[in-house]
């Protein structure tokens, strides 16, 4: 692979206009069945496990959980 390691700065979400699509075509598969749809999502303190080279302690995994935020967000607004 390459590149710069994600785990070496602050995490950040990229995934915006990926999500919607998911959301909105698992809405759509939700409306077809007639059944209420479920989509998980990585917790924060799950995340924080990860080995990382930017935060300094785990107790900073709290400035980890900005990135994922707009995500859980998202998928309580589509009302999953």
């Amino acid at each position: 692979m390459g590149g710069k390691s994600p785990s070496l700065g602050p995490i950040g979400y990229v995934g915006h206009q990926a999500l919607a699509t998911y959301l909105a075509n698992s809405n759509c598969a939700s409306t077809v069945m007639r059944k209420k749809g479920f989509i998980t999502a990585v917790a924060p303190g799950s995340f924080a496990r990860r080995k990382n080279h930017y935060y300094k302690s785990i107790e900073s995994s709290s400035a980890r959980s900005p990135g994922a935020a707009g995500e859980y967000r998202a998928i309580v607004d589509a009302d999953f």
